[in-house]
């Protein structure tokens, strides 16, 4: 049995044990149902940035986060020792907040650079 002859009801029960990231990178993309059954059933998506390679943020910020940002209601990003200057490198794909227009929760931590920390919390106003 393959994944694609699984009904649609079953898929999206599925999709509720997968993390905003993980469900992003496993069926983003994968083909039109996949892609239909996320901008249509899933509507809502909780990102949390914390311990995510450079890599798969650079792919979540090229490819996923563009075409979701007004379905995003939770939001956490994180400086630490496991996301270096994840901040900045968001900040630089020209993120800002309003654009995430049903954002309800942003968690920030361990952000080291006051000026990223301002500049964020500045964005907050238009929430």
């Amino acid at each position: 049995m393959h994944l694609e002859s699984l009904a649609n009801e079953l898929l999206l029960y599925l999709f509720k044990f997968f993390d905003g990231i993980q469900l992003l990178r496993a069926f983003h993309d994968l083909n039109s149902r996949f892609n239909h059954l996320l901008d249509n059933h899933y509507r809502v998506y909780r990102i949390d940035l914390r311990s995510i390679s450079k890599y798969q943020f650079d792919n979540l910020c090229q490819y996923c986060l563009p075409s979701i940002t007004d379905q995003i209601i939770s939001l956490t990003i994180s400086d630490d020792d496991e996301t270096p200057s994840l901040p900045a490198i968001f900040l630089s794909y020209n993120f800002t907040l309003d654009k995430f227009t049903r954002l309800q929760s942003l968690s920030l931590y361990s952000i080291q650079s006051f000026a990223q920390l301002s500049q964020l919390i500045y964005q907050c106003h238009q929430l």
